[in-house]
């Protein structure tokens, strides 16, 4: 993808979610692990980002 024009949710293995603001330039990523033992060993990391997700959204005025 070569332009920042929106949000891209992943959910695999090594992925990478890119949060855009809706009227802003402001762009945010999230990182999964790529490991499976990362996520058993670290599921609270794991959680904490995702609310990064909400955080990011409520943040603009979304929510």
């Amino acid at each position: 993808m070569m332009e920042e024009a929106h949000t891209v949710l992943a959910c695999s293995a090594g992925a990478v979610t890119k949060l855009k603001e809706p009227d802003g330039k402001k762009i945010e990523r999230v990182f999964n692990f790529k490991f499976p033992y990362e996520y058993l060993t670290r599921f609270e990391e794991i959680l904490a980002c995702k609310a990064e997700i909400k955080r990011f959204y409520c943040k603009g005025g979304v929510c």
